[in-house]
């Protein structure tokens, strides 16, 4: 039976997806409007067919919204903030080394899909404490194998419950991760024209309206980038103290399970 936690968990992902389905959707009908021709048939559906159409649209492409963040945003995200925040000497040094570290990831990525040589981890080899910590005692896991997903299968089986904030913030960030590729495929559309009366020619009232959407990109996508970054130092942290109060085997005194004074197991 669910417990109460997971189905928020799964609710918060749902809506992860459908928000910005149906933001999209929405600006997918205005567009449609503006040009007379109705591509989805939207506009055609009255009341409660309507309604379930808008909303199965929503999905639909909500999850392709979903697949171009994971696509793209993800790397932003770990070759920008993430590589940001691992950085130790600095904003400037960060920002005048990036170039460099650009083109080597270029290179690295081409060495990876061309020749299939195996890319290294990250160019500049600089660990955050919680992470380094997190690799250090995940001795067995694989060479291949990733180090946030080791640990949070590792936490799915001995500490499901924990995972509920990181789920929650994980959850938020795709939140915001979808609605960076929402704000800027409307000021796309925007700029192409469709959504404006009568397809008129670009003028200074339209600024406003870009500008917005350029805004809303870059701020969803800092928070978006802020939340992920937090669940993921989240599940190292629990992994490493989950780790941490293991006790160690074959260490109970004499007679603490039992009449018997026999040595007993360990605590589970």
């Amino acid at each position: 039976m669910a417990k109460p936690g997971d189905f928020f968990v799964g609710v918060t992902d749902l809506f992860s997806v459908l928000l910005p389905g149906a933001v999209l959707t929405f600006l997918a009908m205005r567009a449609e409007q503006s040009l007379g021709h109705d591509l989805l048939g939207l506009l055609q559906l009255r009341e409660g067919a309507g309604y379930a159409a808008f909303l199965v649209t929503a999905y639909l492409l909500g999850h392709l919204v979903d697949m171009i963040g994971a696509s793209f945003l993800d790397y932003a995200y770990d070759f920008l903030y993430a590589d940001f925040q691992r950085w130790p000497h600095g904003f400037r040094s960060w920002l005048k080394a990036t170039p460099g570290r650009l083109r080597s990831r270029i290179k690295d990525s081409l060495n990876f899909h061309i020749h299939g040589r195996k890319r290294p981890r990250r160019a500049h080899g600089f660990d955050d404490p919680v992470y380094a910590a997190a690799r250090s005692i995940a001795l067995q896991k694989p060479a291949d194998d990733r180090l946030y997903q080791w640990c949070r299968d590792w936490l799915q089986l001995h500490n499901p419950q924990s995972l509920q904030e990181p789920d929650r913030l994980q959850a938020n960030s795709k939140f915001f991760r979808g609605f960076v590729v929402v704000a800027f495929f409307a000021g796309l559309v925007w700029l192409a024209a469709p959504m404006r009366p009568q397809s008129r020619a670009w003028d200074s009232h339209d600024l406003p309206w870009v500008a917005s959407c350029l805004i809303v990109t870059v701020f969803s996508f800092l928070r978006y980038a802020d939340l992920r970054w937090k669940a993921v130092q989240h599940v190292y942290r629990l992994y490493v103290i989950g780790n941490s109060n293991e006790p160690p085997e074959n260490t109970c005194e004499p007679g603490a399970r039992g009449d018997s004074g026999t040595t007993g197991n360990p605590v589970e």
